[in-house]
C-alpha cells in the first residue's frame, strides 16, 4: 500500500548485458527482462560480428543528391539503400528521404552564424549523418491497477527497427576509417614491389612500420613517412611473406588503437563490465559546402557542392573477388635506373585505362632445303643407325634391261668343292629378269648312282652361267654323302667317259654332283630342254647404303618442323612440337621452337592462364585437328596441379592450370611451376593416292 497522493517508487531498471545469456533451468519463473536479456545477447553478437569481421560504411544505395534551381526550394535528398554503422547495426533506408535545407539553416540560425567564414556571401559546410534507431508499435492491452487513465490501458508490444538522417556542423568521427586509410597510404608511399633484390629483411620493414605508428595524446591517426624518404624495395617473388606481416601488424597491434570496443571489460573472474558502445554510432553520409546570402539561406547563384571523399564504403564480398581477379592492375615496366628522393606527396588522381596489348610478331618463313649433292661413291655398310624422318615414298622406277648372257668358256678341271659359306643376310627380293638364252648342250656322261634327295635349302638369287672349267682326272665313285644346306652355285664338275647318245629323257630329280669322270669327246647339240621353274625365293641380301631423303610432304597442312607416324588410310600424325619450359626460361632443349609466352596476370592473362607457340603454328580449320599434352612437372609445390586446354587463338594456344580444388594458381605460384608440353597434328589427306 501506498500513501495517498505519493507515487510508488519506481524499480531500477539495469540495461540488459549483451555479453550474457540466460541459463534456463527447470522450474525457473521467467519474467520480460530475461527475454530482453537474452535478445540482447543475440543483437549483441550480431553487432559484434558485422563490427569485426566486416567494418562499416555504406553497402548498398543512400545516394546523396541536391535539388535546386530558380523557383526551387532546395532540398537534399537520400535515395533507399542500406548500411552498416560503426556500432555494427544494419541500417535500411526506405522510402528515399529529403529534407528543405533553408528551414533547417533558419531553425539553427545561432549555430550556423558561428561557423560561416567571411562576409556574404559567406559558406558553412553542414554534414549528412544516417543513425540507427527504435520505436515501439502493436499496442495491445495490459492489467493493470482500477481507475487508470486510458493511456495506461495500453502498451507496445513489438520494437521496430528504424533509421534517423541528420543534418551536423560537425562531422562524425570515423578514427578507424581514418586509420585504414592511412595504414594503406603509407604502404604504398614506403613500399616499392618490382624485379630489384629485395633490400632488407621482414624485421627491418616491421621496424620501418612501427616507427610509423603514431604516438602522444589525443591519438591522431597519422602515419610518420619513412626518414630519409627512401622505398623499402621487395622482389616480386618475395612480396607475399612481407604483406602478410604488414597485415598481421596491423590487426594485432594498430587496429586495437582505434577499436572502442575493448575500452571495458567482461568475463568470469569479476569482470563484468559490459563491452561500451563505439564513441561514434552514426555514419557520415556526405559533405554539403553551402553559400548564404546576407539573410542567412541559400544563396540561388553558387550550386552546392557535395563532396564524399571521407564517406565510409563497404564493398560486399563478390565485388571484392571480382575487382581482385579480373579488375585493372598496374602494368608493369621493366628496370632502370636507382629511384630518386621521394617528393612530397600529391594528391591522388584517377586511375587510368589499361592500354591494349600489342601484337605478337610474325613468325617467319622456314627457308627452302638446299639442293641435293651428288651421290658419292658406296661405301661399305656401317652399323644401323638410329631410325631417321621418314620421308614421303617415291615412285617405283621401270625395270633396267637384262644384259646378254656371256659365250661359254672351255670346261677346265673341276676343282675341288670349295667349304659352304654361311648364308648371308637377307635383301630384299629383286624382279626377277628373263631367262636368259640356253647354252650349248654338252655331251652326256655316265649316269652316276642316284643318290637320296637332300632338303631343299634357301635358293640364293639368280646369278649367271660362269665358264667351264677344264676337266680333271677321273676318281673312282664314292658313296654318297648326305645332303648338306644348298650353297651358293658351284662350278661345272668333270664331265665323264663318252657314251653313246640315248634319248633325251625327261628331267629327273636333281641328285648331288658325283665325281667327274674322264673328258670325252664333243657329241652333237642336243634339243633345247624347256625351262624349268623359278626356285623358291632366296634369303635377303645386306641391305645397301641410305638414298638421300626426299623432300618433305604437306600432312593436310601441317607447317614447320615435326615428327610424322607411318601413314594408315589417308591420315597422317606427326608431333609438330616439344618442350619443358616454365616462365622463366625453358628447362632443356625445346623441338619447333616450342615457348610460353605469356603466364597469368603478370603478362595480361587470366589468372591461371599459360600461352604457348611454335614455329609454323596455325589454329586446326577442319582439315586437320592438333592435339596438346600438358604434364606438370612437380618441384616445390605442396600442393596438387591439373592442367586443362582452354583454347586456340590466332597467336598461340592456352591452358590453364588450377589447384586440386579448382582455383586457378596464383600469379607467383603460377610462374615458378614448369610443364611439359607435346603438340601433335593430324589430318586425313584427299588429294594423295
Amino acid at each position: 500500500m501506498t500513501s495517498p497522493g505519493k507515487a510508488a517508487p519506481a524499480p531500477e531498471v539495469i540495461a540488459p548485458d549483451p555479453t550474457k545469456h540466460v541459463k534456463y533451468s527447470l522450474g525457473m519463473i521467467l519474467g520480460a527482462e530475461d527475454l530482453d536479456q537474452d535478445f540482447a545477447w543475440h543483437a549483441g553478437r550480431s553487432r559484434w560480428m558485422a563490427r569485426d569481421g566486416l567494418g562499416y560504411g555504406t553497402v548498398n544505395g543512400l545516394r546523396v543528391t541536391v535539388r535546386e534551381g530558380p523557383d526551387i526550394e532546395p532540398q537534399v535528398e537520400v535515395s533507399c539503400g542500406s548500411a552498416i554503422l560503426p556500432r555494427g547495426d544494419l541500417v535500411r533506408v526506405t522510402p528515399a528521404q529529403c529534407a528543405p535545407i533553408n528551414k533547417w539553416l533558419q531553425h539553427h540560425r545561432e549555430k550556423v552564424a558561428t561557423r560561416v567564414t567571411g562576409s556574404p556571401p559567406s559558406q558553412v559546410s553542414v554534414y549528412v549523418v544516417l543513425c540507427y534507431d527504435t520505436c515501439e508499435t502493436d499496442a495491445r492491452p495490459i492489467p493493470g491497477e482500477p481507475c487508470r487513465d486510458e493511456t495506461e490501458t495500453m502498451a507496445a508490444s513489438r520494437i521496430a527497427d528504424a533509421f534517423r538522417l541528420e543534418l551536423r556542423l560537425d562531422a562524425p568521427l570515423h578514427e578507424e576509417e581514418r586509420a585504414i586509410r592511412e595504414f594503406v597510404r603509407w604502404a604504398s608511399d614506403t613500399v616499392e614491389i618490382g624485379d630489384d633484390a629485395t633490400e632488407g629483411s621482414i624485421a627491418d620493414f616491421l621496424s620501418l612500420l612501427r616507427a610509423a605508428q603514431p604516438t602522444g595524446s589525443p591519438l591522431t591517426p597519422d602515419f610518420n613517412p619513412p626518414s630519409p624518404p627512401d622505398r623499402f624495395v621487395i622482389n616480386r617473388y618475395d612480396a607475399c611473406p612481407f604483406l602478410k606481416a604488414a597485415l598481421r601488424v596491423w590487426i594485432t597491434e594498430l587496429r586495437p588503437m582505434w577499436h572502442q570496443e575493448f575500452g571495458g571489460c567482461h568475463g568470469c573472474k569479476g569482470q563484468t563490465t559490459p563491452t561500451p558502445d563505439a564513441a561514434e554510432t552514426c555514419l557520415l553520409l556526405a559533405r554539403l559546402d553551402i553559400f548564404l546570402d546576407g539573410d542567412g539561406v541559400v544563396d540561388d547563384s553558387v550550386s552546392i557542392e557535395i563532396v564524399e571523399d571521407d564517406r565510409p564504403m563497404l564493398a560486399h564480398l563478390r565485388l571484392v573477388q571480382e575487382w581482385a581477379l579480373c579488375g585493372p592492375g598496374e602494368l608493369g615496366v621493366g628496370g632502370g635506373g636507382a629511384p630518386g628522393a621521394r617528393g612530397p606527396r600529391g594528391d591522388q588522381g584517377e586511375v587510368g585505362a589499361t592500354g591494349p596489348a600489342g601484337p605478337v610478331g610474325p613468325i617467319g618463313a622456314v627457308g627452302p632445303a638446299g639442293p641435293v649433292g651428288p651421290a658419292g661413291l658406296a661405301g661399305p655398310a656401317g652399323p644401323a643407325g638410329p631410325q631417321g624422318v621418314m620421308g614421303v615414298a617415291g615412285p617405283a622406277g621401270a625395270a633396267g634391261p637384262n644384259g646378254a648372257a656371256g659365250p661359254a668358256g672351255v670346261a677346265g678341271p673341276g676343282g675341288a668343292p670349295g667349304p659352304i659359306g654361311a648364308p648371308g643376310p637377307g635383301g630384299p627380293a629383286g624382279s626377277a629378269g628373263p631367262a636368259g638364252p640356253a647354252g650349248v648342250a654338252g655331251p652326256a656322261g655316265s649316269p652316276g648312282p642316284a643318290g637320296p634327295a637332300g632338303d631343299p635349302g634357301a635358293d640364293g638369287a639368280d646369278g649367271g652361267i660362269g665358264p667351264i672349267g677344264p676337266p680333271g682326272p677321273a676318281g673312282p665313285t664314292g658313296p654318297a654323302g648326305p645332303a648338306g644346306s644348298a650353297g651358293p652355285t658351284g662350278g661345272a664338275g668333270p664331265l665323264g667317259a663318252a657314251g653313246p647318245v640315248g634319248p633325251t629323257g625327261g628331267p629327273g630329280p636333281v641328285g648331288p654332283a658325283g665325281p667327274a669322270g674322264p673328258a670325252g669327246p664333243a657329241g652333237p647339240s642336243g634339243p633345247a630342254g624347256s625351262a624349268g621353274s623359278a626356285g623358291p625365293q632366296g634369303p635377303a641380301g645386306p641391305t645397301g647404303p641410305q638414298g638421300p631423303q626426299g623432300a618433305a610432304g604437306d600432312p593436310a597442312g601441317m607447317r614447320g618442323a615435326f615428327v610424322e607416324m607411318p601413314q594408315s588410310a589417308n591420315v597422317r600424325y606427326a608431333i609438330v612440337a616439344a618442350g619443358i619450359l616454365n616462365r622463366r626460361a625453358p628447362a632443356g632443349p625445346v623441338f619447333n621452337g616450342l615457348k610460353l609466352v605469356g603466364a597469368g596476370p603478370v603478362d595480361r592473362l587470366p589468372q591461371g592462364e599459360l600461352k604457348f607457340i611454335y614455329s609454323g603454328y596455325t589454329p586446326p580449320d577442319g582439315s586437320f585437328q592438333t592435339i596438346v599434352k600438358v604434364l606438370p612437372v612437380f618441384g616445390d609445390q605442396t600442393t596438387a596441379i591439373v592442367p586443362a586446354f582452354l583454347r586456340f587463338e590466332n597467336d598461340g594456344f592456352s591452358v590453364r592450370l588450377t589447384d586440386g580444388v579448382g582455383t586457378p594458381l596464383d600469379p607467383a605460384t603460377l610462374v615458378r611451376t614448369t610443364v611439359m608440353v607435346e603438340v601433335s597434328e593430324y589430318g586425313r589427306l584427299v588429294s594423295i593416292p
